[in-house]
């Protein structure tokens, strides 16, 4: 790896309409920016919804990515995408189109008005880390000390009734994203 690249980790999810169609979209418009290279997308999974009023499941995966640009400079780019893919924020978790939370930025710590990495919440969700897990699991929570995959099985352990286990997607890419 570059020294001035990092290994970043976006989650995507979707519960409106052509759920799949919408986490296709997105991963296809991850891997044409020009920061992002070696992408590895997670198996896609079934959640329920939490802490969202509208209770249609989400289709949730997880990406890794090297990036050689600025946090920020992303951040901008994932909400670029979710523009493009009508992602409408009529009110705090509402139903989405498409939902690219960035949730790791190598080991970094970052906490500015427009972003927090690690990502506040994603150690206290399942949906999160079951797919993350999958494709990082020997990576490191910058904050908890532990890996992934550790972060995952305590999550199954402790929280599997306030927090469904997420359930493979019968529909998976169909393709390998460059």
């Amino acid at each position: 790896m570059a020294p001035n690249q990092n290994q970043v980790a976006v989650g995507l999810g979707s519960n409106l309409h052509n759920r799949f169609d919408f986490l296709v979209q997105a991963a296809e418009a991850l891997c044409a920016l020009p920061f992002l290279r070696e992408p590895q997308f997670s198996p896609i999974y079934e959640t329920a919804a939490v802490d969202c009023p509208d209770p249609r499941p989400f289709l949730n995966a997880a990406a890794c990515f090297l990036c050689h640009e600025h946090p920020e400079v992303l951040l901008t780019a994932l909400q670029g995408i979710e523009q493009q893919l009508d992602r409408r924020r009529p009110y705090r978790n509402a139903p989405r189109t498409i939902d690219l939370d960035l949730l790791l930025f190598g080991n970094r710590k970052i906490e500015t008005p427009r972003l927090q990495v690690p990502h506040p919440r994603f150690h206290l969700r399942l949906f999160v880390t079951t797919p993350l897990a999958q494709i990082a699991p020997d990576r490191r929570h910058p904050d908890l000390n532990c890996t992934l995959a550790e972060l995952d099985q305590h999550l199954r352990q402790t929280q599997q009734d306030a927090n469904p286990s997420p359930t493979l997607h019968t529909r998976q890419w169909s393709r390998t994203f460059h």
